[in-house]
């Protein structure tokens, strides 16, 4: 039994080497900070809500726990449980694991296989470069969306909700855009406040 949980410790501290973790209340006031760089018209429209932020936050903690290098192959064929427990190290410090969809997010928004990556768990295949037929979204190599500086990351959410919000169902990529929205605005998280999920923030 010692052995195995050496074993069990040594194999998530390879797999966590080198990942940055964030605070939450580091990636509030970045947030906030890059909110308030939009333009007036889309501040306007209540992304600079302090309640809007903490669902965004609340959202990365669920999904990445606040690590940058997280990468999350969602598969359609693995059966019903919500994570396999397969976590591996790819030698770059990054973080991979592997869930079913019927666990998170749902199989419906999952649309069969897909690779989450980073901070916001983006998905690969409409946000960056991961094949060649990417949507690339956020015209950035998914690479760049699991190194240690995330301010590339919060550009690209922020320029998916600026589409969404400035050109509504006249957006280019409607579909993927609404796919990538729905994945960020989990159920779980919406109903919390920023008075008491930041309260330690202050």
């Amino acid at each position: 039994m010692k052995i195995l949980v050496l074993f069990a410790v040594g194999v998530l501290g390879c797999s966590l080497a080198g990942a940055a973790i964030v605070s939450k209340c580091d990636l509030m006031n970045k947030l906030k900070t890059a909110i308030l760089k939009l333009p007036e018209n889309i501040q306007q429209s209540g992304l600079t809500s302090d309640d809007f932020v903490a669902k965004i936050v609340c959202y990365v903690d669920k999904g990445s726990k606040f690590n940058t290098s997280v990468v999350t192959d969602l598969s359609s064929d693995q059966g019903g449980s919500s994570e396999d427990g397969h976590h591996e190290g790819n030698g770059e410090g990054h973080h991979r694991r592997r869930r079913s969809p019927l666990g998170w997010p749902s199989s419906e928004e999952a649309d069969g296989d897909m690779t989450l990556y980073g901070l916001f768990q983006l998905c690969g295949d409409l946000v960056c470069r991961s094949t060649v037929n990417s949507t690339n979204l956020c015209n950035i190599e998914c690479n760049n969306l699991i190194d240690d500086n995330i301010d590339d990351d919060i550009s690209c959410v922020l320029m998916l909700l600026t589409e969404i919000v400035d050109k509504g169902f006249k957006a280019p990529n409607l579909k993927e855009l609404r796919k990538v929205i729905r994945l960020i605005m989990r159920d779980d998280c919406k109903h919390v406040k920023a008075s008491t999920y930041f309260a330690e923030c202050h």
